[in-house]
């Protein structure tokens, strides 16, 4: 029973602790639902080339007795190679290494052939040395070869009156620069694979090439040596700047859309080589590195709407929002968006203002030229912003860095009280906002707890007992709680 009792105290504070944690995560804020806050991409464009190398590699070796093939090109990634070759009296066996040569002479043949061993030429004596004792490093004819071809060399000691003649080993040494796929990022390059122009697998540092070339790309593989943008080079994205699509919402209808000016536009989609999907930013617009595409993240219109969710007064549904019902008061800070302009259209906006009646009314529809940035932009272009302050409340104008009368902020030099008197205006007094504040947390004034705090905190900065104090108070009655409900229990199963 003991245990059954322990069980059922623990289950109900893990219950009340799982309230108090959701509590808290309200009292965070809430992501409205009509916003999407996946990623969107800006991709960085570099190429990838295929290109020489500075440095020449080399490969060392020796034919078999009867002669071997070098091959150019195979396995190596060149365009062709440079031979040496060596031979040396130390390889000859036996007595006749001493004969003198009188009796002998020391041969190199050599012929180019195909790779598959078609299409050679005639064999030519490429060297002759006569000569008891040699060690010769020599440059044969045809030393140069283009990529695709190959020697066959084979050396011989031929005698004369009557002495045999028999084959020798030749030592070579093949010279020749790799050919690497390279990234070119501005004025500086990387190896992305070295010694091959396969474009494809991942690359020497382990990233998968294939994610980061368009779909829509063609090209030959391996990239080619010669050639220009699309055989020799390809469009590479070098890296992705990630962030929230700007003005990107989830519409009832069509899903996630770029919303502005009245206008809804489908979500650009671009799709890559291993199959993966990237959401292209609405607001990016650039050329692919070849000049082939230009990449706009503004997709087909879709439909047009009332206004977007970000714009003042506008519902996740598109829509403006209603007007709200009348109610009491005697200040029109009291009333709706505090007295405020409430927009009703991209070119239009209402105030609710206190009567002398003491109730909220609606004003009659004002038409002004913005009550958005995006009318602003769709008219005049980049830069220009929608005035929201009150002085020049719905005038596009281009976008100040420097102070402006409506700014917020008196600038000594430029604004007054009776130039920008809404800039440099007297601030009301703290202890009338205090009076203010208190008379609208006992009642007096009507509204409800959160244009309270609006009032408080806007108007004057100041916050409440409530605001100060409310985690501790929550902490304390859900402490209390949790003590009381353990002791109905202990109570219960007592009995």
């Amino acid at each position: 029973m003991e245990t059954k009792k322990r069980n059922t105290l623990i289950v109900l504070i893990l219950i009340l602790i799982l309230g108090v944690a959701l509590a808290k995560f309200g009292e965070l804020g809430t992501f409205s639902a009509g916003v999407t806050s996946e990623d969107f991409v800006k991709p960085s464009w570099a190429r990838i080339e295929c290109e020489k190398s500075d440095a020449e590699n080399h490969v060392q070796g020796t034919t078999p007795l009867t002669g071997g093939s070098i091959y150019c090109g195979q396995p190596e990634n060149t365009d062709q190679c440079r031979l040496n070759i060596r031979i040396n009296s130390a390889n000859i066996k036996g007595i006749t290494r001493y004969i003198t040569d009188s009796f002998y002479k020391f041969k190199i043949y050599g012929r180019v052939c195909n790779l598959d061993g078609s299409g050679c030429e005639s064999e030519l004596v490429i060297a002759q040395i006569s000569s008891a004792k040699f060690d010769v490093w020599f440059t044969p004819q045809r030393a140069v070869l283009t990529a695709g071809k190959k020697w066959f060399i084979r050396a011989r000691a031929e005698g004369t009156f009557g002495y045999g003649s028999f084959n020798m080993p030749v030592l070579y040494v093949k010279y020749y620069n790799r050919w690497d796929l390279v990234r070119h990022v501005g004025g500086g390059k990387w190896i992305v694979r070295s010694g091959s122009c396969y474009v494809a697998g991942r690359d020497d540092e382990g990233v998968n090439l294939n994610s980061k070339i368009l779909q829509t790309e063609s090209y030959p593989n391996p990239l080619l040596m010669t050639g220009a943008a699309g055989s020799k080079w390809i469009n590479y994205v070098d890296d992705w700047f990630y962030g929230p699509g700007t003005n990107v919402f989830r519409h009832p209808s069509y899903g996630e859309v770029y919303c502005t000016a009245g206008q809804i536009f489908k979500i650009i989609k671009l799709q890559f080589k291993d199959g993966s999907l990237k959401k292209l930013d609405p607001t990016y617009n650039s050329a692919t590195p070849d000049g082939r595409r230009v990449l706009n993240g503004l997709g087909s219109r879709l439909a047009g709407v009332e206004c977007c969710p970000n714009e003042p007064n506008c519902g996740d549904d598109f829509k403006y929002k209603p007007t709200p019902q009348p109610k009491e008061c005697f200040s029109d800070i009291q009333c709706y968006n505090t007295g405020n302009p409430v927009a009703m259209s991209p070119t239009t906006y209402v105030k609710h203002t206190c009567s002398p009646e003491g109730k909220c009314v609606q004003s009659q529809i004002f038409t002004t030229e913005c009550t958005s940035d995006s009318i602003c932009i769709s008219k005049y272009g980049a830069g220009y912003v929608c005035d929201m302050s009150l002085v020049n409340y719905g005038k596009c104008r281009l976008q100040q860095v420097g102070p402006y009368c409506g700014d917020g902020v008196c600038d000594p030099r430029t604004e007054t009280k009776e130039t920008c008197p809404d800039d440099c205006g007297p601030p009301p007094s703290k202890d009338v906002c205090m009076d203010e504040c208190d008379e609208i947390k006992t009642g007096i004034l009507h509204p409800t707890g959160s244009m309270a705090k609006q009032v408080c905190k806007v108007k004057c900065g100041i916050i409440g007992f409530w605001e100060k104090y409310k985690i501790m108070i929550f902490v304390i009655i859900i402490a209390l709680l949790v003590i009381g409900g353990a002791l109905v229990f202990k109570k219960y199963y007592k009995k």
